[in-house]
């Protein structure tokens, strides 16, 4: 590792561990937390992300049967927010930056529509800055409806939601730098080239579809989806894109827990490389992935790794012969309390294309604390290396660094 990285390391630890101050007594919760009289902690471990409890509750369509007296339309409408706002510095071979950022803003609503069904809505209104830059597009990321069939082997999804697939929810990371495997799509690299594109499957992407999903009594879970896959093909083209996912718990019960897991994933699909200036037929070509993760928990210790491996068709890229896109990630977390977490997570994506190469790793550290369940100063360090090899085995290297020092709230 280059001196650079290591020294901006120590600067972001020694940042973060002067700001941790007195313990500040919780209040504030948002729209579900209020709505059962409940603390944030029941179904988050550290806000965003989800404990055990979070996810059955999520499962079961944000409901609580033993609690459910009212429908949204006999109450008011359970609304929430999440944004944060701070500062960003970045830093790459190329330019420089130094602004504060308040772009990240979401609209959720979510609970009961009637017994046994549930639903979800989340939506990134448009902001821009004083130059009328636009700085956040607007985005509908969730629209769906769960139906809970009272058997713990099957749920029902649909609509726009976040695919099983991803084992770990990106929608719900605690850092602010991005999986980069969860990120990857298809970029043009032939011709000694490479350009992003914006067609393919990427696994970050909410998904229009149907999901089925539950959990067995073994403490196997499993879910299977038929899916659009964003930017998969023409508007007439019938959807051909499916995933399935099986998961187990490692408790000695057979509970679910989700710091003692192992899970497989497949996705098979079809994609149209849409790229008129280079080639368009209109025909789809194959893509699939495969995955493997697991999660680990020790004392206050949690280790999560995941493992993506693809095999797609060359045209997808505009390359010959199949390209297999490869990587994953490994992240340590350990939370001391309830109101301290600290974070540590490698990336890596690889992608052999059969005249251009692009390997790109990051290095990601960070820490939370949360002045209040759903308030969490939040200071990170990512430093992200890209190597681009082209057909000639000439190696280019870039180093992008960057600092976040924010506040993450949800009301």
């Amino acid at each position: 590792m280059k001196l650079p990285v290591i020294k901006g390391a120590f600067v972001f630890i020694g940042v973060f561990a002067a700001v941790i101050g007195s313990s500040i007594p919780a209040s504030a919760i948002p729209a579900f937390a209020r709505k059962y009289d409940l603390t944030c902690t029941a179904c988050h471990s550290n806000f965003p992300k989800l404990n055990d409890f979070g996810v059955r509750f999520r499962e079961e369509g944000y409901q609580l049967p033993e609690k459910e007296t009212k429908t949204p339309t006999q109450i008011s409408i359970p609304i929430s927010m999440r944004a944060n706002i701070g500062f960003e510095s970045n830093k790459n071979s190329y330019w420089r930056s130094n602004d504060f950022d308040s772009d990240n803003l979401v609209i959720e609503s979510g609970g009961a529509l009637a017994e046994n069904i549930g639903f979800m809505f989340a939506y990134r209104p448009e902001m821009q800055d004083l130059s009328y830059s636009d700085t956040q597009s607007p985005s509908l990321e969730l629209a769906n409806i769960i139906f809970n069939t009272k058997y713990p082997w099957l749920s029902i999804r649909a609509g726009k939601f976040e695919p099983a697939y991803v084992a770990f929810s990106d929608r719900r990371r605690l850092s602010i730098s991005q999986y980069l495997i969860y990120e990857l799509r298809p970029w043009i690299c032939g011709d000694g080239y490479y350009f992003e594109g914006n067609y393919g499957l990427a696994m970050a992407d909410s998904q229009s579809g149907i999901e089925l999903s539950g959990y067995l009594n073994n403490g196997t879970e499993y879910a299977a989806g038929w899916v659009d896959a964003s930017h998969s093909g023409a508007d007439e083209d019938l959807p051909s894109n499916f995933y399935v996912r099986f998961a187990r718990a490692k408790s000695a019960d057979g509970s679910q827990a989700l710091g003692r897991k192992i899970g497989i994933t497949g996705i098979f699909g079809r994609a149209s490389f849409d790229d008129y200036y280079y080639y368009y037929d209109g025909a789809r070509r194959s893509y699939n992935r495969i995955g493997a993760d697991a999660s680990l928990d020790y004392k206050n210790w949690n280790l999560a790794a995941q493992y993506i491996y693809g095999h797609d068709e060359g045209m997808l890229w505009y390359s010959y012969g199949h390209v297999d896109p490869r990587g994953g990630f490994v992240e340590l977390n350990y939370s001391k309390s309830p109101k301290l977490v600290g974070f540590a997570r490698y990336d890596w994506t690889k992608v052999p294309c059969s005249e251009v190469n692009l390997d790109e790793s990051q290095i990601t550290l960070g820490g939370r604390y949360y002045i209040l369940n759903n308030l969490a100063l939040h200071l990170e360090y990512s430093s992200l290396r890209s190597a681009y090899n082209d057909e000639y085995d000439d190696l280019s290297t870039s180093r992008a660094n960057c600092y976040n020092f924010r506040l993450d709230l949800a009301f």
